[in-house]
């Protein structure tokens, strides 16, 4: 009798798909108890909807209802881990003492197909508005404080500035201020760095030049010669680890999991919203603020400049405007930044 024997490639298909239905039994299972986890521990723990170009998901997460709101303005653009929708569960730092907010702007991750038209800031700003005044309905006393990261610092000192009647405080990391990337320091980075022939006939002809094309060849350059993200000898257990646990987060699909970490945001939406981060000044914004704002910005951030808000800071004699230092770190947060952001949002709900 003849046995039946599978082939290579056929044994390699079937063990793919067992690997594949082993993953998702896991991740079913997994998202069952976070979920369960989360409900248990948090009076809080929701999902929400506001409808604006479509269905925008809000993830709501605190350990008590009384407990102030923390609205998180993720970074990017179009970036949203870690500080996203797929959030559940993964900083109880946070939702000790806050209500956090977790939210994917639209055009990316969990909102990727928003129908939302003309992205901007100044939409992002309203849309924001739009959100505290639903959670308003629910939490009418509650006061509210917003926590921005890059692109979400921008965001989140327009809201200020616009908006100060409607938010308690502010704590922002890696604080924009104006020409991100080409500011004297990271210039004088990328005059050091050892670059190549070519390269440096590039820089010399970008770095004083106001021309889309050439702030980006300069950013181009800042990121391939220049550590902008990561220093040496800093720990960034933190963040990494909220990457990967978000990746599996039963709040997202396969799909949005994968647009939200690997795919940034629908071309246009990246094309429309990436100069308003490199060609913003919110010098007039935040010298003005009138409500806490309380910047942690890492002494080796050359993209958006701790020299230049340190100086900035200094000099504009606003005292609802602060700075704490980070050292040895740069754009991505390090766990000493991440110790320093809570310790500066324990200082503003008081």
């Amino acid at each position: 009798m003849r046995r039946f024997a599978l082939g290579k490639y056929a044994r390699i298909v079937v063990l793919f798909f067992l690997l594949a239905f082993a993953f998702v039994c896991a991740r079913m299972a997994y998202g069952a108890w976070l979920k369960s986890s989360v409900t248990e521990r948090c009076e809080v723990s929701e999902i929400r909807y506001i409808f604006k170009g479509g269905a925008i998901k809000l993830l709501l997460e605190g350990e008590k209802k009384e407990s102030p709101i923390l609205i998180f303005l993720h970074g990017g653009p179009c970036s949203p881990i870690p500080f996203g929708f797929g959030a559940r569960g993964v900083f109880p730092e946070f939702s000790k003492d806050f209500i956090c907010v977790y939210w994917d702007q639209p055009g990316c991750g969990a909102d990727y197909d928003s129908s939302m038209v003309g992205h901007s800031p100044d939409l992002y700003v309203e849309l924001c508005l739009d959100i505290i005044k639903d959670l308003r309905k629910d939490f009418p006393k509650n006061k509210i404080y917003v926590f921005g990261i890059s692109w979400g610092a921008l965001l989140s000192a327009k809201l200020a500035a616009k908006y100060p009647d409607r938010v308690d405080g502010v704590v922002a990391y890696a604080q924009p201020l104006s020409k991100a990337g080409r500011t004297p320091d990271a210039l004088e980075r990328l005059q050091n760095a050892a670059l190549s022939e070519e390269d440096r006939e590039a820089f010399n002809e970008s770095k004083d030049s106001e021309k889309w094309e050439d702030i980006m060849r300069l950013y181009g350059l800042l990121e391939e010669y220049v550590p902008t993200g990561t220093v040496d000898g800093a720990s960034y257990g933190r963040v990494y680890s909220a990457f990967l646990w978000e990746l599996i987060s039963p709040d997202y699909s396969p799909r949005e999991a994968y647009l939200a970490a690997f795919s940034r945001a629908k071309p246009q939406v990246y094309k429309d919203l990436l100069p308003s981060i490199f060609l913003c000044d919110l010098s007039k914004e935040l010298s003005n603020v009138k409500i806490p704002y309380a910047v942690v910005q890492g002494d080796k951030d050359v993209l958006t400049s701790f020299e230049n808000i340190r100086a900035f800071i200094d000099a504009c004699g606003n005292p609802n405007l602060t700075l704490r230092t980070v050292e040895n770190c740069a754009h991505i947060p390090s766990d000493a930044a991440f110790a320093a952001i809570i310790d500066e949002l324990s200082k503003i709900r008081k």
